[in-house]
């Protein structure tokens, strides 16, 4: 298990890319080339280790009031969260979901400045979405690249009211759907995990609907 010994030791050294490894390492499979696109930033790197902080902690402690203050430190003037210097969906999706588990888990470290952030990101990734319910990324070449950081996006925020109320879920889930039997087997597995955590409205294909069952 990833211990809070070692988040903080990587945290504080700017070792980003490392401390992202370990925290994907952590029980979640994913295909490598979704791996390299969340190493490009290190906003991913801070907002994923600061949701696995607040999850092995009770209240905000020293560690996380650090990695809320990076992150915010990492926001664009557009809200939006950057992967080499350009705006990014899974490096904002990340921190959308660090800053609603402080809002919801850690109140007291909470506040105006992290519901600005988090309410500007949120809207920045919306605007992201693109006209088949997919989000852009500067790196997606091809609609399994565009898949991959679409099912990652949902696996992190399908549970959250406000993400679904944002975007335009029918769009999404639509794609996914109509294409299920054709994805990669691990970006497949991400949206199932997705409608596990919140189904998204009722899964239409006989194989999600008995997941969801």
């Amino acid at each position: 298990m990833l211990s809070l010994h070692r988040i903080e030791k990587q945290f504080h050294a700017g070792e980003h890319e490392r401390l992202l490894r370990q925290v994907l390492d952590n029980g979640l499979r994913l295909p490598l080339p979704l791996r390299v696109r969340l190493s490009q930033g290190r906003a991913t790197a801070i907002a994923m280790g600061l949701r696995r902080v607040v999850e092995l902690t009770y209240g905000p402690g020293p560690l996380s009031r650090a990695m809320i203050a990076a992150l915010l430190a990492e926001q664009s003037a557009s809200g939006a969260f950057l992967a080499d210097d350009r705006p990014d969906p899974l490096a904002t999706a990340a921190a959308v979901s660090a800053l609603a588990m402080v809002r919801r888990d850690h109140p007291t470290a909470a506040g105006p400045e992290v519901d600005e952030a988090h309410d500007r990101a949120l809207a920045a990734l919306s605007e992201m979405q693109d006209g088949d319910g997919l989000f852009r990324a500067g790196d997606d070449r091809s609609d399994a690249d565009r898949a991959r950081s679409a099912a990652f996006v949902l696996w992190l925020l399908a549970a959250d009211a406000a993400f679904r109320q944002s975007v335009r879920m029918a769009d999404v889930r639509n794609w996914f759907e109509s294409r299920l039997s054709r994805l990669e087997a691990t970006t497949a597995e991400l949206y199932q995990l997705a409608c596990l955590s919140r189904p998204i409205d009722p899964p239409r294909t006989p194989a999600l609907a008995a997941i969801a069952a």
